[in-house]
Formats: structure tokens, C-alpha cells, sequence
């Protein structure tokens, strides 16, 4: 029988190239996956010549944290609210974000967003995930959320609200208008754990999302006003007999 020729050199490279393909595609998802939305309302009029609309829309993902950003610095001039407490930074994490709840809202003379999502998270993921919030806005700056802060630790639920809410992230945020009309704020959530022994959270990747409330209805709306007023007009206009002109 024939002995079969070692592989050549052209060929062992080749196999090494799909190896290394073979183990990126399995390994390509490094980041947390968000669903779109099931109840989504973009925006809405108020009933005192207010509109709100949501921004962004869809929700955009927030990579990783890390030294220097946004985050460590708002983290850094905020310590006062957490006293003795560090940042640290864990990459991207591999769960989904199932997103049940995205919409404008409108109660009375407040302008605002409903955001209510559940992070399922993967199995290489840690354990003891929960949240911690930023938000930026027009009026009041940009703060860990909560501020003033509600207990001393830098994350979005207090340790009651863990235990009760979980893995799922629950925000109602508003303004009123006109006091704080026009305005906007954008949060950005991102999933973290934490070590309450050695006062250590560290921080993961996240999501963006958030509102504007402006005087007026909102644009969507008055185009299809617009429509519909055109729309009348037209059938209104065709079922007259005309005269015409020379």
C-alpha cells in the first residue's frame, strides 16, 4: 500500500488559518446582545404644548467601560456619594438584554421615558450582576444615578431593590414642563458587580437610551395631522364640480 506524502508546509498553513477561523466564529459574540423593544411608544404630545420623543431610538449599545472615560470620571467626582468605593473594569460581557419596555411618557405636566429590561446572562458571564446608571442631562449635568444618592454605594438598586427587582432594570425618569422644558437626558446603564467586603464595583458594557420633552407637538404628529388635513381637503376639493378657466 502507497504511504500517503506528509502534508506540505502550503497545507499546515492552511489548516492553522481555519483553526483559527473555526475558533473566532466561536467565539465572536464578545458583547451583550439587546432585543429590540415589544412595547415601544417613540413619542407623545402633552396636553399643556409639550412633546416627548425618545433618544436615541432605537437604543445604541455602550461598549465596555474603561480608565479615563466618561464613566471613571463622573464616577471620580461623584465619590462623595459613595465614599471609599473604587471603579474597576471588566470588558464585554456575552448575556442578551431583553428590552420589554421603551416609551415616551406623558402624566400630566411631566415629559419623560419608561425603560423596563431584563438582562439574561450568559454562562461564562459572573456572578452577582446587577446595574449601575449614568445619566447626562441638560438641566442638572451628569451624575451617577441615583442623585442625591439613596444609600452609599455607587449602583442603581439599593440592596432591598436588588433582592426584589433582580436582573431586571426598572426607570421612570420625567420632567415637567415648562420648568425644565425644553430638555433632554441619556442614560447609559451598565451591567456591573460588586464586592461590598473590599468596596470594589466593576463595570461591564451596557446600553444608551433616554428622552427630550420640547414645547409643541411632535414632528411625527403634526405630519400626520398634515396628512389627514391634506387628505379632506382633496376629497372635499374632488367631489365639487369645477369650473374651468380658458
Amino acid at each position: 500500500m502507497k504511504r500517503s506524502a506528509p502534508p506540505t508546509r502550503e497545507w499546515r498553513l492552511m489548516l492553522g488559518v481555519l483553526f483559527v477561523l473555526v475558533t473566532s466564529a466561536a467565539n465572536a459574540h464578545a458583547d451583550i446582545m439587546i432585543g429590540a423593544p415589544t412595547n415601544h411608544v417613540n413619542a407623545l404630545p402633552g396636553p399643556l404644548a409639550f412633546s416627548t420623543s425618545l433618544i436615541p431610538d432605537p437604543v445604541v449599545y455602550v461598549a465596555a467601560a474603561v480608565a479615563g472615560g466618561l464613566l471613571a470620571t463622573t464616577f471620580a467626582a461623584d465619590i462623595g456619594q459613595f465614599p471609599g468605593w473604587t471603579l474597576a473594569f471588566g470588558g464585554a460581557l456575552n448575556g442578551t438584554l431583553n428590552i420589554t419596555d421603551y416609551l415616551a411618557v406623558v402624566a400630566g405636566n411631566r415629559g419623560g421615558a419608561r425603560m423596563d429590561a431584563t438582562y439574561v446572562p450568559a454562562a461564562t458571564d459572573p456572578a452577582g450582576v446587577t446595574f449601575m446608571n449614568l445619566f447626562v442631562s441638560s438641566n442638572s449635568g451628569t451624575h451617577i444615578d441615583p442623585f442625591p444618592n439613596d444609600d452609599t454605594e455607587p449602583l442603581y438598586y439599593t440592596a432591598a431593590e436588588r433582592a426584589m427587582f433582580g436582573l431586571r432594570f426598572l426607570d421612570n425618569p420625567s420632567r415637567p414642563c415648562p420648568a425644565l422644558c425644553p430638555g433632554a437626558t441619556t442614560f447609559d446603564t451598565y451591567l456591573a458587580t460588586f464586592n461590598a467586603a473590599t468596596t470594589t464595583v466593576t463595570v461591564y458594557d451596557g446600553w444608551e437610551w433616554g428622552y427630550r420633552v420640547v414645547p409643541g407637538p411632535p414632528t411625527a404628529l403634526l405630519i400626520s395631522l398634515g396628512a389627514a388635513l391634506l387628505a379632506w381637503t382633496l376629497k372635499k376639493w374632488n367631489g365639487r364640480p369645477q369650473t374651468w378657466r380658458r
